[in-house]
This record gives structure tokens, sequence and C-alpha cells, in this order.
């Protein structure tokens, strides 16, 4: 998570992905301020109705180690890709490192920086992806 823990960002995530179908409608009428306020961070999980194990897992890990160094990309991995990828990234998107990182590495990849849209897609995604899928094709 690269060192700093958004709660609401963590617990929004989490509770969308944590089913077999999109859990959006759990967190529609959730009080985020009753969230937020609630101790220990650990269990504020509950105060949304139900129990994330991914969540409760992320915060009883240090944010270095090896049950983060498993998720963190180095320029080697990105060199190691070799198909044609689009990346569509927003400006605050994963932070600055890892857009840098994916940078350094590329060959045959097209990074597309841009705003993000409400809709969670990006700007370059609506404007760049027709014409990528041509070139690349």
């Amino acid at each position: 998570m690269g060192g700093a823990f958004t709660e609401v960002i963590a617990l929004s995530w989490v509770n969308e992905i944590s089913g077999r179908i999109d859990q959006e409608a759990n967190s529609e009428n959730v009080d985020w301020a009753k969230v937020l306020a609630h101790r220990p961070l650990l269990t504020a999980d509950s105060v949304m109705g139900r129990t994330m194990p991914l969540y409760r897992d992320w915060l009883t890990h240090s944010t270095t180690g090896p049950y983060w160094d498993r998720l963190r990309f180095t320029p080697k991995d990105f060199a190691a890709i070799d198909i044609p990828t689009l990346t569509v990234t927003g400006w605050y998107d994963g932070g600055p490192t890892g857009f840098a990182l994916l940078l350094a590495g590329t060959h045959g990849q097209r990074p597309a920086p841009g705003p993000t849209l409400p809709d969670g897609g990006s700007v370059a995604t609506h404007r760049d992806v027709p014409g990528w899928i041509d070139q690349s094709g």
C-alpha cells in the first residue's frame, strides 16, 4: 500500500471485491463518520455490517516484508512484459513511483496517464484505446 493507509479507500474497495458479484450496494447506506471513528481499525469493517478478511489481513501485516514484496513490481518485472500493453492510470492512482517504474521498463507498452473520471475511467482511456488497439493488432 506504499506505506500510506487510507481507511475509506481500503474499506470501500475491499467491500466491493469481497464476494462473487459486485458488492457496491453494501456501502450505499454506510455511515462513514461512524466507520472512520471506530477503534480499533482492525474491526472497522464490522461497523459496515460484515467482516472482510482481506481488509484485516492488510492491517495485520507490516508495510514492508514478504507479504507486500510479492506485490511490489520492479523495473525487471516490467521489462519481462513482452506483449503490447495499454496501462491506464489516473494522476493519483497507485502513486507516481509505480508509474515511473512502468515507464522505465517499457518496451511495447503504452502508458496512458490522465485525470480519473468519476466512473473510475481515465480521460486517456476514452481518447486513446481505439487508436492503440488499431496500432497493436
